[in-house]
C-alpha cells in the first residue's frame, strides 16, 4: 500500500546529513544543501516498498546492516545519474577518427583497448565501437571496457536495446550497418548489432575504489560527465589513478563542461577536453 506522500514526514537535518555522508564515502559524489529535494525524491520510494513510514527508519536501518548487503548497491543506484545520448559531445569521436585511427596505422598498433568508465546505459561505449568498427583495418583488433557503478544501468548496457526514439542519435551510415530494428510487437525498440556488441565487456566498477577493472593499460579513457559530482580532491585521487591506468602518450577524454585542476604533473591538455598522459 503506498503512502499519502502529503503526509510523508519530511526529510530531516539528520536524515539529510547521514545520506549525504554515506553517498560521498561510497562513491565520491557530494551533494550540496540545495540537493535536499533530489534525496528525498530518488528515496522516497524506494522507503515505501521497503515499508518504512520516514526517512528516518531508512536511516536506522542502514546503520543496522553489514557492509556487504546488498541494499547498499540499491542505495547507490538510486543516486546514479544516467543522462546520456549517442554520439554525445561528437567532437571527440571525430578526434578519434581523425587523429587516433590514422595515428595507430602508423605506428602499426594492433591491439587498441579503450575504458569508459562511466558507460551509464551504455551508448557512450556503443557509439565508440561503431567508430572503431568503421574507421580500423581488420588487422587491428579493439576492445573496450565499459564500467558503471551503478548495477541497473549496466544491465540495460548489456541489453543494447533501445527505443526507437534514441535512433535518430546515431548516424545514418551506422544505423545501416550496426543497428537492428525490432519488427512486429518490438517495433517501437531497435537493437545494437552483434558485432558491435562483441568487442565490449560490461563490468561494475566504483571509481573511487583503490582497486582498478583489471589488469589492462589502456590506449585511451573517456571519463565523461561524472566529474562534476566530486569534489576537487576526489578528482586528484581519481586521475592519479586514471594515468596509472593509460598507456605512455594514452589520451583521457573528459566532458567539455568538466576541469581537471592541479592535474598538470598527469596530463597535458591537446584540445579543449581532450588530454594527453604526462
Amino acid at each position: 500500500m503506498l503512502l499519502n506522500l502529503e503526509l510523508f514526514p519530511d526529510l530531516t537535518k539528520e536524515d539529510f546529513l547521514y545520506f549525504k555522508k554515506v553517498l560521498h564515502d561510497l562513491t565520491g559524489i557530494s551533494l550540496s544543501e540545495s540537493k535536499r529535494e533530489l534525496v528525498k525524491s530518488r528515496i522516497r520510494s524506494h522507503i515505501q516498498d521497503l515499508g518504512f513510514q520516514t526517512y528516518s527508519e531508512y536511516r536506522r536501518h542502514l546503520t543496522k546492516i553489514s557492509n556487504d548487503n546488498h541494499e547498499w548497491q540499491k542505495f547507490v543506484n538510486l543516486f546514479t545519474t544516467n543522462k546520456t545520448d549517442f554520439f554525445r559531445e561528437i567532437k571527440h569521436f571525430d578526434f578519434i577518427e581523425s587523429n587516433l585511427v590514422s595515428h595507430w596505422q602508423s605506428e602499426k598498433i594492433k591491439d587498441v583497448k579503450i575504458w569508459c568508465c562511466a558507460a551509464s546505459t551504455g551508448q557512450e561505449p556503443y557509439s565508440l565501437s561503431m567508430v572503431l568498427a568503421k574507421s580500423l583495418p581488420l588487422s587491428v583488433n579493439f576492445k573496450i571496457l565499459a564500467t558503471d557503478i551503478d548495477t541497473d544501468v549496466l544491465q540495460k548496457s548489456r541489453n543494447g536495446v533501445y527505443p526507437i526514439a534514441k535512433l535518430s542519435e546515431i548516424p545514418k551510415d551506422y544505423q545501416d550497418n550496426y543497428v537492428n530494428i525490432g519488427k512486429g510487437d518490438v517495433r517501437s525498440w531497435f537493437r545494437i548489432s552483434d558485432s558491435i556488441r562483441n568487442h565490449i565487456d560490461f563490468k561494475q566498477h566504483n571509481l573511487i575504489d583503490s582497486t582498478y577493472p583489471g589488469s589492462e593499460i589502456f590506449d585511451v579513457i573517456f571519463c565523461r560527465n561524472v566529474l562534476i559530482y566530486f569534489t576537487p580532491d576526489t578528482i586528484k585521487t581519481l586521475m592519479k589513478k586514471l594515468h596509472l591506468s593509460l598507456k605512455k602518450n594514452g589520451i583521457l577524454f573528459i566532458s567539455h563542461s568538466e576541469a581537471i585542476p592541479y592535474c598538470s604533473d598527469l596530463f597535458r591538455l591537446i584540445q579543449p577536453s581532450i588530454y594527453k598522459k604526462v
